[in-house]
């Protein structure tokens, strides 16, 4: 029953990954990456303090679990995260996409250094996700910035680094709780960047889109991700879970009319497949 709550909360992480960007992309019109970075994650605090009182009714906080988180905010928000907004303004979403997602190989390689088990459906599995996403995005225009390339290798090592730290946290404290302790040195980290600029809060329908994709991605995606995490495992986590700029694809195709190519589409689908057989594994 618990693997099957995982995987569930697996796939539902997944979907809620996907379905951020496409608010993100909305709201990117108006602010500047690390202040949608630094704003998105100040103004849905007070949803990530809410979920942590209906969850667990407040903090049991272990303090050996603080550690972890600090470097999880580190690796995955800060470091990961910005190297990946710049990797897409050198090389481009797709490529840089393509590239940084690269990261589910050095997370599934670290962990099987750390105790987790690989079967050999696993590893067709996740190769099947890859393949899906490098159809989908891997795209050459010109010539390649190797700062973009090398900053999307940046991004895909912290992110490693960032969800294997998250494992061990887990240990000490709950998947709510990390979320928000997350979020919190996230805000502490980004804050002395952020606060030497003029920045704005209120842009009317373009603030309301950067916290509904928080929303998404940084509090309950992050939050079922780490549920899952802890339940099934860092390696089915992220093999199912990396399928997520995929399935962003298909949600635009659904929700916003966006156009898929044929390649797109046939990545999807292995993408999807890949996805789904791994969540049958037991």
């Amino acid at each position: 029953m618990n693997v099957s709550i995982g995987v569930l909360a697996a796939l539902a992480s997944a979907l809620l990954f996907a379905l951020a960007p496409i608010f993100y992309g909305f709201a990117m019109k108006k602010f500047r990456p690390l202040e949608a970075n630094f704003i998105r994650t100040l103004l849905i605090y007070p949803f990530c303090l809410l979920l942590l009182l209906l969850v667990e009714g407040g903090f049991t906080l272990n303090v050996s679990g603080i550690p972890y988180a600090f470097i999880v905010a580190l690796m995955g928000s800060v470091i990961g995260d910005t190297s990946f907004i710049g990797s897409i303004k050198y090389i481009g979403a797709s490529l840089a996409t393509a590239l940084s997602y690269t990261y589910v190989v050095f997370t599934v390689f670290i962990a099987v250094i750390v105790g987790e088990s690989l079967s050999i459906i696993h590893i067709l599995c996740l190769i099947m996700v890859l393949v899906g996403i490098w159809i989908c995005y891997f795209e050459v225009k010109g010539k390649i910035s190797k700062l973009g390339v090398l900053l999307s290798i940046v991004t895909a090592i912290s992110w490693s680094i960032a969800i294997i730290s998250s494992k061990f946290a887990l240990k000490h404290i709950s998947p709510v709780e990390l979320m928000v302790l997350r979020n919190g040195f996230t805000l502490i980290l980004l804050s002395p960047i952020i606060l030497k600029t003029n920045i704005s809060l209120l842009k009317g329908k373009y603030t309301i889109c950067l916290v509904l994709g928080a929303l998404s991605g940084i509090v309950l995606g992050i939050y079922l991700y780490y549920f899952a995490i802890k339940t099934v495992g860092v390696i089915l986590t992220t093999i199912i879970t990396g399928s997520s700029p995929v399935l962003t694809l298909a949600l635009a195709y659904i929700l916003l009319r966006e156009r898929l190519s044929k390649r797109q589409l046939i990545g999807v689908i292995l993408a999807i497949i890949g996805s789904y057989l791994a969540s049958l594994t037991r």
